[in-house]
């Protein structure tokens, strides 16, 4: 039986469990992620990463996620979430409730902060201990901006598929193995989601037709022109 190892990253979202707009950006780097979630005013807020978050893009992404692992050929789909607040995260790792976002900053400051948190090494750390045959990415530009340097470091013996703006495209290495599948062809009236969950929800839905044509899913997710020609079907 044909065994694929998955790989995908979404990122945070502003809507959350639990709300508390006092941890901020500032508050997270002096206490640090282990000391907050000990803290008595938190403890009952804390959860694991992917449970956290209520964003529409994240709720379609992690639907998705359990639909591939559904699928008997598909060995593994590991899922990391980046956060402005934590960096890179596991999609298990335990977070408090908090308030610090990309979104608000300059190229400067996610660069800076890119840094500071070790994203770029430690994503590449990810991949050099594991090899994945298909990995997908669910990221704004800003969010895009915090990986720029690592995408040019990316193992070439893997195919990267972006689900990406016009302006985030601009970002994705001109590779053959580098995909980008822009969500602005896609009429988001039509698809009754908001801009902000577009992503997530042309994900889940390649996500349930890979399910239905699973006996295909080498064919489909090695070859982007079959990949393509299956995230449009019922849709444009």
């Amino acid at each position: 039986m044909l065994i694929l190892n998955i790989f995908v990253l979404g990122s945070c979202s502003a809507k959350k469990k639990f709300k508390r707009l006092d941890i901020t950006c500032e508050i997270i780097d002096k206490l640090g992620r282990e000391r907050l979630i000990e803290r008595e005013d938190l403890k009952n807020m804390v959860l694991p990463a992917r449970d956290m978050y209520l964003g529409g893009q994240h709720i379609y992404t992690v639907r998705a996620i359990e639909i591939l692992r559904s699928i008997p050929s598909v060995s593994c789909v590991d899922f990391y979430i980046l956060s402005a607040g934590f960096g890179l995260l596991e999609e298990h790792t335990l977070i408090p409730p908090y308030e610090c976002t990309f979104g608000a900053m300059s190229r400067e400051e996610i660069r800076s902060r890119s840094k500071k948190l070790g994203i770029e090494e430690k994503l590449l750390q990810i991949f050099e201990k594991k090899t994945y045959d298909v990995c997908f990415f669910l990221l704004g530009v800003k969010y895009l901006i915090a990986i720029e340097e690592a995408l040019k470091s990316f193992p070439d013996n893997t195919l990267y598929y972006f689900y990406v703006s016009r302006g985030g495209s601009k970002i994705v290495p001109k590779k053959e193995n580098f995909v980008s599948i822009l969500v602005d062809k896609f009429k988001v009236k039509g698809l009754h989601v908001s801009r902000f969950e577009v992503k997530g929800f042309l994900f889940y839905n390649l996500a349930e037709k890979l399910l239905k044509q699973r006996n295909k899913i080498e064919e489909l997710l090695k070859n982007p022109f079959n990949l393509m020609k299956l995230q449009l079907v019922g849709i444009l």
